[in-house]
C-alpha cells in the first residue's frame, strides 16, 4: 500500500514527459479503497525552472531537481502506483506549509 510521501512514476504517460513523477499527499490513517491524493514533480527545462515556493518546493531525486506542484492536486488509481521511486518524508514540513496555504489562506 503506497504511504504518504512516497514518490512513483507518473501513470499518465501523456505528462511524463514534464510530471515524470508523482508524490502520495495523503495521509496513511485515511484509508481508502481505489485512489489516493497526489501532486506531480515537475521536470522543468533549465530556461523555464521556477522559482522554489511554498506551493512549489524543490525537491531533489538521485541529483536531479523537480518541483513539487501542491496547487495541482489529484487523485490517481492505488494500482497505478506500481514502482516506489524514493520517500520525501524529510519534506514533510514544506509540503504541509504548502498544502496550508492552499487550503488555509496561512
Amino acid at each position: 500500500m503506497p504511504k504518504q510521501f512516497d514518490v512513483f512514476p507518473n501513470p499518465n504517460r501523456a505528462f511524463a514527459l514534464y510530471y515524470p513523477y508523482i508524490v502520495v499527499l495523503q495521509a496513511d490513517v485515511v484509508a481508502t479503497e481505489r485512489r489516493k491524493i497526489v501532486a506531480p514533480l515537475y521536470n522543468a527545462p533549465t530556461s523555464q525552472t521556477p522559482p522554489a515556493g511554498v506551493l512549489t518546493p524543490k525537491v531533489m531525486i538521485a541529483e536531479n531537481r523537480f518541483y513539487l506542484l501542491i496547487q495541482q492536486i489529484a487523485t490517481v488509481e492505488i494500482s497505478d502506483l506500481k514502482t516506489l521511486v524514493t520517500n520525501i518524508v524529510h519534506m514533510r514540513d514544506k509540503v504541509t506549509r504548502g498544502l496550508d496555504l492552499l487550503f488555509q489562506g496561512v
